[in-house]
């Protein structure tokens, strides 16, 4: 079992991208679950970096295709840490982090082309010590 990262992207891509970019220049892999598929031009842009897994689900399947990747990453996984973009997502994910006590929430904010990490009361968080990486 290993530690896995995942990025949920329901609100634009920016700050996923730019967090999946910091993770991988430091050698760190992460999952990308985007809601949707951008245009190709886009898709170019941030499938090419070599430790980010980039995966599109189609909008009506989302929340169910989330929830099974979100259990069997849960099982499989001895830490998982996951970054959402949207309270909704992070509180149904709450649920399921009182069943599987592996799972590490945080919220995810993008501005100005930067991305600003939360924990779920809104305190600002440094990703890098939440992640363990520092």
């Amino acid at each position: 079992m290993t530690d896995r990262i995942v990025i949920v992207s329901e609100v634009g891509w920016q700050g996923a991208r730019e967090l999946s970019i910091e993770l991988s220049n430091r050698s760190v892999g992460a999952t990308n679950l985007i809601k949707g598929r951008p245009e190709d031009d886009v898709i170019k842009m941030i499938t090419r970096y070599k430790e980010i897994k980039n995966i599109f689900i189609v909008n009506k399947l989302f929340v169910m295709v989330l929830f099974i990747d979100i259990l069997c990453y849960s099982i499989f996984s001895k830490r998982l840490f996951i970054f959402t973009t949207k309270e909704k997502t992070e509180k149904r994910l709450l649920m399921l982090g009182r069943i599987f006590k592996n799972i590490r929430l945080a919220r995810l904010r993008e501005a100005g082309g930067r991305f600003t990490v939360f924990d779920s009361n809104m305190n600002s968080l440094d990703y890098k010590e939440f992640l363990g990486i520092a």
